[in-house]
């Protein structure tokens, strides 16, 4: 599904980047890892703090300046998660394993995402491991499948993201989808990947910083990104549960 042989302006645009490509992915995940804290600072200790005036306990949805700030910061972090988790997928040894890991982590980050985002135990929305987790799995059915078979699988699981309340849900399968089908046209891929995104203007700049990468693993801190995000979480909760 155009993942064919760059064009020529596409190799143009690839040689005018060559020199500035200086962004390892440990740098790009770091950037998304900070990004991701702003936004869910925002969401567990901003939207909390009245007692700070902040956010003014008669409209406690009131986007000031820090919030919104904080929250557009965030848009930036999951498309380059998900183009990593392509990544992945495509260096991976054992995409069982890889899968496994995804999974174990969803169901470690869940109970401090709930806590964290909504204080109690929450069945309506689930953390972002989950749509990792099953971008890999249907990444793993493409490889299998001719093309055309591509689009009923992405629409069957993408169901059972909306069905389940993942994060990202649908739009976030097939941004894994689109980063997967153009892997070998990185210009389009993330050209095509900021349009499913069209819906959240700010995420253009994780999209933009993609065009960095300069396909180098960069420092070796795999389990790091893994253990951050539940801790970070459980960090969250528990700074607004007995600070706030």
């Amino acid at each position: 599904m155009g993942n064919g042989s760059p064009t020529l302006w596409e190799y143009r645009i690839e040689q005018f980047l060559a020199p500035v490509r200086k962004l390892d992915a440990t740098t790009l995940k770091l950037i998304a890892i900070v990004a991701m804290v702003c936004d869910h600072f925002a969401l567990t200790i901003l939207l909390r703090g009245a007692r700070f005036g902040w956010i003014t306990p008669e409209n406690p949805d009131a986007l000031n300046l820090p919030y919104q700030l904080l929250r557009c910061m965030g848009r930036l972090a999951f498309p380059i998660f998900a183009y990593f988790i392509v990544e992945g997928f495509l260096h991976t040894r054992d995409w069982r394993k890889y899968l496994l890991k995804l999974l174990v982590f969803a169901f470690l980050s869940e109970l401090p995402f709930d806590l964290a985002i909504y204080g109690a135990i929450h069945w309506q929305y689930q953390n972002v491991f989950f749509i990792l987790a099953l971008g890999v799995l249907m990444l793993e059915l493409f490889v299998h499948l001719p093309l055309p078979w591509h689009i009923p699988v992405l629409a069957g699981l993408s169901l059972l993201s909306w069905l389940c309340k993942l994060d990202y849900m649908v739009v976030g399968l097939v941004l894994i989808a689109v980063f997967y089908w153009l892997r070998n046209r990185r210009v389009v891929a993330i050209a095509a990947g900021a349009l499913t995104f069209i819906w959240e203007p700010w995420s253009v700049i994780g999209f933009f910083l993609l065009l960095f990468y300069n396909g180098q693993r960069g420092r070796g801190m795999k389990y790091f990104f893994y253990l951050f995000y539940p801790v970070h979480l459980l960090f969250l909760y528990l700074l607004w549960r007995f600070w706030l």
